[in-house]
């Protein structure tokens, strides 16, 4: 897909941009399902605070065994959370800080 993209461009930078470009689209994919939450959330109901627990697999599995569903209040909150925990685990990863340490040298110039 990224050969495709980039065409002869594929390298090292392109692939840190992609890499980082990713946890900004989770975070502001996560944003947007936690207000949509927000909004169904017809209840008041407030939910476990506890955003460590849920990653992307685990939902992706109760969706696809449809136990979950992203229409509803839950589904939204739990991807919401899914989607920060992994933009913060590749955060926190020696590639991030490569890929950005990478972006840097590469402006400099």
């Amino acid at each position: 897909m990224l050969g495709a993209y980039f065409g002869a461009g594929l390298n090292s930078y392109n692939r840190a941009r992609f890499f980082t470009m990713r946890q900004i689209c989770r975070l502001v994919y996560a944003v947007l399902m936690l207000k949509l939450a927000d909004a169904s959330n017809s209840t008041g109901i407030i939910d476990d605070p506890d955003l460590q627990t849920v990653t992307l697999q685990q939902v992706g599995e109760q969706i696809g065994a449809g136990k979950l569903s992203l229409s509803g209040y839950r589904g939204q909150l739990l991807f919401g959370k899914a989607l920060i925990n992994a933009a913060l685990a590749d955060m926190r990863s020696p590639r991030f800080i490569d890929s950005m340490t990478l972006l840097a040298e590469v402006r400099e110039k």
